[in-house]
């Protein structure tokens, strides 16, 4: 416990002594921790935009093939009618 109150006395009176130099070092690890949050951030969001793009490719794929199942089977009953007009 000693050691702890004459260390944390000497920390103390770094912090004491030169305010400004302590401030600029807070103001850094700030800086450099927002700057770290929004690249990781970044690299998330664009994964999250390549997923949904991804996404939308596939819908889109599923929407042409609906599309192309349904011509088809209009089709496929059109035929007969034909056949039983002639």
């Amino acid at each position: 416990m000693d050691w702890i109150l004459q260390h944390g006395s000497q920390e103390l009176g770094v912090f004491v002594n030169a305010p400004i130099l302590c401030v600029a070092f807070l103001i850094l690890g700030i800086v450099a921790a927002w700057w770290f949050r929004g690249s990781t951030d970044k690299g998330r969001l664009d994964g999250v935009k390549a997923q949904n793009e991804g996404l939308r490719e596939q819908i889109h794929a599923w929407e042409q093939r609906l599309t192309l199942a349904r011509e088809q089977e209009q089709a496929a009953t059109k035929k007969p009618q034909r056949l039983k007009k002639r």
